[in-house]
């Protein structure tokens, strides 16, 4: 029998003191982490959702973006 571990670190703090937090309603696992935290996923079903999308939401935002050119750039719909 073969065991496989995978890796995961914090998304925010890039700790690796992460644990398993439940099962989301999409049947995903949900994780948390022991340093800052904060709830994850490791793989995220919708593109709004991930972390590097939102900080360029972010970031396009305080350049003084349209909402509407910014959901072109991103693929993410307006109203996310």
């Amino acid at each position: 029998m073969c065991e496989i571990t995978i890796q995961i670190n914090c998304p925010y703090c890039h700790s690796v003191k992460v644990v398993k937090n439940g099962v989301k309603c999409t049947g995903k696992q949900n994780f948390l982490c022991r340093g800052c935290q904060k709830q994850f996923q490791h793989t995220y079903q919708k593109a709004g959702c991930r972390p590097e999308t939102k900080a360029l939401v972010l970031r396009m935002l305080v350049r003084n973006a349209g909402i509407r050119d910014i959901g072109q750039v991103t693929g993410v719909h307006r109203q996310t």
